[in-house]
């Protein structure tokens, strides 16, 4: 074998794979993207296709308004520019901006490739329908976030070919996505997939490798980080906090993850963005994550095990149990299912339940948790609206209220699944429906809308269709008092009560770890006995070292222990006037004041066999 010439071809074979040399029309989608070529200047990434082959004298080509998990018209084609249709011999075709997001080519039936540049969303005007960044993408030298729905389109009844994208990169680069490349050397990747569904639903994180990887039953984790502040290693740490979280949520489903590889990436920026969000969205295998970098690996590892918990669920609800609404997603002109109670409610009620029934969590924390979304939902949220309203009219007439899925969304769930023990005397909870109606449904067969609920009731109890036509299809207040009756616990609304507070100052946690006092406008004359001042650094309280990790467990024992008169001690760092940072010792006797506990959760001194084997149930996630 002559060594030489058979590496020159094997060379020759890649470059052509990955689209160095002209490529050959087919059936297939052949997407292009060239990361060695971006001009940061003009801020725009260099799009081409060579095109599926069409029979057709017109075609229309689209970009979505919207994809699944937003659930709000973005309309991703206001970022394309010069767009550009060619023949086999490079000659401009006829093109026709339909709309924001759609182009009429003609005659399609000579169509060999088209060209544009994409905008990143990252640098759009605030006031321009900014979209929420985990949905979008970012363009830099050392960083390219890519949702292939961002640049990648598709014709008009040709949504499930198959789709290829060849990404040249820089050769320190690394392409993180939950898409395994079928070639790649340092310098180029090749990707696959059969359907545009799902190559848009595996976005791509390009950059300098912060990565982590663990294999957990058969199922590979990889975390990649890209933080605009350092180059310190994130991704050991965020994947050590996360596997714990794995390890229970594969439990929680029986003992496997439904996934062979999932990919959590993470995009960490210096500040709060314009639009001052943050968070993430989910795909089937993938989630991605757009957080502010505090400079605290640990705590971030933590608030991401627990956004994790829930977009990891999506992997249940509703990747793998949905409607024919998700199933057929219509980017253009979509349907919206009735069962947003279901995707997100659901999801979000299990990931905080998964850590409880794991003892990630305590009951009092999670208890704290579902009172803190009743709060929300009962000041933000219109009650009375019917949920499945709600779901079918998010994107325009309840636009506003759609953040309350999370919150009383969440809360419904918890109810349902108190609701669905006690009418099945603790045999069924709600994650086992759901994994009745995953086996019978799945990924590949979607429900009919109107079918879900009665089929649920069919397998719990008539009483439970009760609880969807009052409080899911109709806008009852959800029965608290009810449900957490049936696991034998008291709830009340506005207790009155006396506990001791730091004197009415407000606190600030520094992403060095430090908690600060930030304002003392309305300090008490317990807080004057004090003496706080401003820029005053907590050192010690009752004696215990204080910093961001442990201040909100401090503060509620310090609550809860702390009596009338007794003596209160706190150290704190104070600038004297020459500039010398000093400790200073506070001290002052308590003073109870009188507040309203706004919701109360209590166990039942004398709860019923009945009440203890559901709440045994519900709190071993039997």
């Amino acid at each position: 074998m002559n060594l030489k010439k058979s590496l020159f071809f094997t060379f020759i074979s890649f470059c052509y794979a990955l689209g160095a040399v002209a490529q050959t029309q087919d059936n297939k989608y052949q997407f292009s993207i060239d990361l060695t070529t971006y001009q940061e200047q003009a801020d725009r990434l260099a799009v081409e296709l060579i095109c599926p082959v069409l029979s057709t004298p017109e075609a229309v080509y689209r970009v979505p308004k919207i994809v699944p998990g937003t659930y709000k018209k973005y309309d991703f084609g206001r970022f394309v520019k010069d767009f550009q249709a060619f023949d086999k011999q490079n000659k401009a075709l006829t093109v026709t901006r339909l709309d924001s997001n759609s182009w009429k080519i003609s005659p399609a039936n000579k169509l060999y490739k088209i060209t544009y540049k994409v905008d990143d969303t990252f640098d759009a005007p605030l006031q321009q329908n900014y979209v929420f960044q985990p949905a979008g993408s970012d363009f830099e030298k050392d960083v390219f976030l890519l949702n292939t729905h961002a640049f990648l389109g598709y014709f008009d009844g040709l949504k499930k070919a198959i789709y290829r994208l060849h990404v040249r990169k820089p050769k320190a680069f690394y392409g993180a996505t939950a898409l395994e490349p079928i070639s790649h050397n340092d310098f180029a990747d090749l990707y696959e997939s059969n359907s545009y569904m799902n190559i848009t639903d595996a976005p791509l994180l390009y950059c300098r490798p912060d990565t982590a990887s663990l294999a957990l039953h058969g199922s590979k984790i990889l975390v990649s980080v890209y933080s605009q502040n350092t180059d310190q290693p994130y991704a050991p740490v965020i994947l050590k906090e996360l596997e714990t979280v794995l390890l229970s949520i594969e439990k929680f489903l029986g003992g496997e993850l439904p996934v062979r590889k999932y990919a959590f990436l993470v995009y960490l920026s210096a500040s709060l963005p314009v639009n001052g969000m943050q968070g993430a969205l989910e795909h089937s295998q993938s989630s991605l994550y757009y957080l502010v970098d505090g400079g605290n690996p640990k705590a971030l590892a933590r608030e991401i095990r627990d956004v994790g918990a829930h977009e990891f669920f999506h992997i249940v609800t509703p990747l793998t149990l949905h409607s024919e609404e998700i199933a057929d997603f219509d980017y253009n002109t979509p349907k919206m299912s009735k069962h947003l109670w279901l995707y997100e409610g659901v999801t979000e009620y299990n990931s905080l339940y998964v850590q409880l029934v794991s003892r990630l969590i305590s009951q009092k924390d999670f208890f704290n948790t579902m009172k803190l979304k009743m709060s929300m939902s009962e000041q933000l949220f219109e009650d009375s609206l019917s949920f499945t309203q709600l779901s079918k009219n998010v994107l325009d007439e309840y636009a506003d209220q759609y953040s309350n899925v999370y919150e009383k969304g969440a809360l419904m769930a918890w109810c349902l699944d108190l609701q669905i023990r006690h009418y099945t005397q603790g045999q069924m909870g709600l994650q086992r429906v759901i994994s009745e109606l995953a086996k019978k449904y799945g990924a590949s067969k979607p429900f009919r809308d109107d079918d879900l609920i009665p089929e649920i009731v069919a397998l719990t109890h008539p009483s439970v269709g009760d609880f969807f036509r009052k409080y899911v299809e109709g806008g009852s207040p959800l029965p608290f008092t009810e449900s957490l009756a049936f696991a034998g616990y008291d709830f009340q609304k506005d207790v009155k009560k006396k506990e001791p507070s730091l004197g009415k100052i407000s606190l600030e946690y520094k992403g060095n770890r430090e908690v600060v006092v930030s304002y003392i406008g309305n300090m008490n004359d317990f807080g004057r006995s004090m003496g706080w001042q401003v820029g005053d650094v907590l050192v010690e309280l009752q004696g215990k070292p204080v910093n961001t990790d442990n201040i909100e467990t401090l503060l509620t024992e310090y609550r809860n222990n702390t009596k009338d008169g007794q003596a209160v001690k706190v150290k704190v760092a104070r600038v004297d006037n020459k500039g010398q940072k000093k400790t200073v010792a506070l001290k002052a006797k308590a003073q109870l004041q009188e507040s309203t506990e706004r919701y109360r959760i209590t166990p039942m001194l004398k709860p019923t066999p009945a009440q203890l084997k559901v709440r045994e149930a519900w709190f071993k996630g039997l």
